[in-house]
């Protein structure tokens, strides 16, 4: 009975799928055999992933049919995927299983060059998340994040560190910038995708607005979804560095100091001598200021977006 029942579901999946001459010879008896394991793969050909509901992926050892099935799209997340059944003997321990793909578009049957050793009975293969893959030819494994930058900052980034034996990535931005909304670009492995820890859906760059107040987790899956790495975002806001100039006294004028700086407009800048405050300012729209008529002597520069004030040595020259 139990005979009976599976190769009443083969002749049905080959019926409402359009099977042709070309898969005719793909089919299995399930009393032959006293193991399977399972798959769930997703299926790409020439770099395309297939969804057509006729297209099937059939498995075999030493040129015998082993399990077949057509892709299916999955109910809960809408991506497409085969999910069948490999039978196997004791004997067949450690031989290749070869996969096939059929392509009904095409009508033609395409050899997948990586085959698969059979091991332990029993296995599952891939799940929704991280799907086997059969693709010829094959996709890229590395899961790497190579780099985390932002789009549409009011500053620039500042620097950025990565750390690939603690799968972390640190971006150093502006005091000033909101990183309450930010929108990241991964850059990635190639074919790689991101995903947030707790979700299925995959992270688009550029359209995620994301709070970086808190260090943030991402999982990076290779393009052919064996490899998967967790890695850890953190951006940490620094001072501004500002940028210095200054210009000595002579003796028919006063020197001058000019603070430049990548900060907005309207921040404010205190210039002290002797530890008493001589003038305050505040940037213009290209984040300057400039003190003059200044003697000879030791001003302190002390710029709201800058942790530590810069001492200037104003001198006299004689001319």
């Amino acid at each position: 009975m139990k005979q009976y029942i599976y190769v009443l579901i083969v002749l049905t999946t080959m019926s409402s799928y359009g099977q042709t001459s070309l898969t005719d010879d793909w089919t299995v008896t399930e009393a032959d055999f006293e193991f399977f394991m399972t798959f769930t793969g997703f299926v790409n050909l020439n770099g395309v992933r297939l969804t057509g509901e006729q297209d099937m992926v059939g498995a075999f050892i030493d040129g015998e049919c082993r399990g077949f099935n057509a892709i299916e799209q999955d109910s809960d997340n809408g991506a497409y995927y085969v999910d069948f059944g490999v039978f196997t003997r004791g004997s067949d321990y450690d031989k290749n299983i070869q996969f096939k793909i059929y392509h009904f578009t095409s009508n033609t049957i395409t050899d997948i060059e990586q085959t698969l050793l059979v091991g332990d009975p029993m296995i599952n293969y891939g799940d929704s998340f991280q799907p086997y893959s059969f693709a010829q030819p094959a996709l890229g494994t590395g899961a790497e994040l190579l780099r985390v930058r932002f789009d549409g900052l009011d500053f620039p980034e500042i620097y950025h560190t990565r750390n690939t034996t603690n799968l972390s990535a640190t971006i150093y931005l502006n005091r000033l910038e909101d990183i309450t909304n930010l929108n990241a670009v991964f850059e990635l492995s190639p074919g790689a995708t991101v995903h947030f820890t707790n979700a299925f859906a995959e992270v688009v760059s550029v359209e995620n607005s994301l709070d970086f107040t808190n260090s943030m987790e991402f999982i990076v899956v290779s393009e052919d979804k064996s490899n998967a790495k967790t890695w850890e975002v953190i951006v940490i806001t620094e001072p501004v560095v500002p940028i210095y100039l200054k210009k000595d006294a002579v003796c028919y004028e006063g020197g001058s100091i000019k603070v430049l700086s990548s900060t907005a407009s309207n921040n404010l800048v205190i210039l002290k001598r002797d530890g008493q405050e001589i003038a305050r300012q505040t940037t213009n729209d290209e984040g300057q200021v400039l003190f003059v008529n200044l003697t000879e002597g030791v001003y302190t520069v002390k710029p709201e977006t800058s942790v530590d004030p810069k001492q200037i040595l104003i001198n006299l020259i004689n001319e």
